[in-house]
């Protein structure tokens, strides 16, 4: 759970905007931030597998989570 807290703490709206369609971005050993290229879609992946976990989205300065 610790490298979960951990990567989860590095999502920002800041980081998020920056990112380009079809970018990953590691954000510790076990999880990345992935952005589709269709939309401005993002799932936080299991970076050893590629599954992914929870579906981010952002409204104004709040990041959410969903468990898929």
């Amino acid at each position: 759970m610790l490298h979960l807290k951990e990567a989860t703490n590095k999502v920002t709206v800041p980081l998020m905007d920056k990112m380009v369609n079809g970018e990953t971005l590691k954000l510790n050993d076990q999880f990345q931030l992935y952005k589709y290229f269709d939309m401005e879609h993002f799932v936080l992946q299991d970076s050893k597998s590629d599954e992914d976990i929870f579906c981010v989205q952002y409204n104004g300065n709040d990041v959410v989570f969903t468990y898929l």
